[in-house]
């Protein structure tokens, strides 16, 4: 049996999900193993039956721990990377994982049921870059026709995302964001926390890629996405785009069009 310290590459919320995978992928190999996840977000990992414990980042932990520190791989899927990492074999299970508690799944269905049909979006991914980011006036296209047909929307990111018109704004911790979005319908935005969040409460998402980043590497089971293949696409660039015409070129008609045939599956 092995104990190990594992800390998440970064202090986001995304960092902090891609943690659960490895703790499931972990459970299911390893099931006598011990893991003691360090990130930002530690609530993240609340009723967890794949962690031993969950701590902050520079928070001590007592006993012998392997410590490992997680880095990202740019040439394989990350979650595969990550488990590697910790000597695990393939096939891996390629999503996140959260688990919600009764109160979080009765106060997330009171809240979203007089609704009945709902959206959740996202318009921004974390300001450390905008290249991940769709063009807000394509998503507010997307939004009306959406509303048109009787849908509402639900929008979750950061206070300091642009906001869209025509949505709900619900502001709160990550653990209700996440319930919230449990009830929706499907998730659209950007490589984000939202991506991450909807795959951990499993509900399906289109997330649009644009061409700052490879799908092989980041794309999440269940999940359908819209990758633009550019003459320089992955960038991964952090410092700001030229044009973002990987992102331009891709028309809100196309988004209409995979989110319409999403929702009849």
């Amino acid at each position: 049996m092995a104990s190990y310290k594992v800390l998440a590459e970064g202090p986001g919320i995304g960092d902090a999900l891609w943690l659960t995978a490895l703790a499931r992928n972990l459970k299911i190999q390893c099931p006598g193993d011990n893991i003691v996840t360090v990130s930002g977000y530690p609530t993240i990992f609340d009723n967890s039956p794949d962690v031993t414990k969950a701590v902050r980042f520079n928070e001590k932990v007592n006993g012998d721990f392997r410590e490992i520190e997680l880095h990202f791989n740019f040439t394989g899927h990350a979650i595969d990377g990550y488990c590697h990492q910790l000597g695990l074999k393939p096939p891996y299970i390629r999503r996140n994982f959260m688990y919600l508690d009764e109160g979080e799944r009765y106060y997330a269905h009171s809240t979203i049921k007089e609704f009945k049909k709902v959206i959740a979006i996202q318009s921004q991914a974390g300001p450390w870059t905008r290249n991940k980011d769709w063009i807000p006036e394509y998503l507010n296209e997307v939004v009306k026709h959406f509303v048109g047909l009787g849908w509402r929307f639900m929008q979750v990111g950061g206070e300091d995302s642009v906001r869209l018109k025509n949505c709900y704004d619900f502001w709160g911790s990550v653990r209700q964001t996440a319930a919230l979005m449990s009830e929706c319908k499907l998730f659209l935005g950007p490589v984000s926390s939202g991506m991450h969040l909807a795959s951990a409460v499993n509900i399906p998402a289109l997330i649009i890629f644009g061409g700052r980043e490879d799908p092989k590497v980041i794309a999440l089971e269940g999940h359908d996405y819209i990758y633009n293949e550019v003459d320089c696409a992955p960038c991964w660039k952090i410092e700001p785009c030229g044009d973002k015409k990987c992102m331009d070129e891709i028309k809100p008609s196309l988004v209409i069009k995979y989110i319409e045939e999403m929702l009849v599956r």
